[in-house]
């Protein structure tokens, strides 16, 4: 079994406490162990959108250029940010991130695993 802190020079302090969430969560719904690689490479991508959210929240989306005429351009934060929310919402199905995708992994284990309801 993988341990965080085999993780530790991949994963920012912050991508490490991302990581321990993902996989509380993912344990809780039976992902194997054998996905912690990728399941980290998640918790980068929740790492650098959080992060660079939070720059752009404090600076603002785009700056206007030192140049003459000074136009505005978007800040490469917002691009990091903008590329990590489409890794994360690529990946996220595949742990289960939601509900939709928490039903399809019940649907194939049966009547036996699936949560139990309450009878009226």
């Amino acid at each position: 079994m993988l341990k965080l802190n085999e993780f530790s020079v991949l994963l920012s302090d912050n991508g490490k406490r991302y990581f321990e969430i993902l996989k509380w969560h993912t344990s809780q719904i039976g992902i194997c162990e054998v996905d912690d690689i990728e399941l980290a490479m998640l918790a980068n991508e929740y790492d650098l959108y959080f992060s660079n959210m939070e720059f752009c929240q404090k600076n603002g989306y785009s700056f206007v250029t030192g140049s003459n005429n000074g136009y505005s351009q978007i800040r490469p934060e917002f691009t990091v940010m903008k590329n990590a929310y489409q890794n994360i919402l690529k990946h996220s199905p595949k742990f289960g991130m939601n509900p939709a995708d928490r039903a399809k992994f019940f649907s194939n284990f049966g009547e036996s695993k699936k949560p139990k309801t309450f009878d009226i």
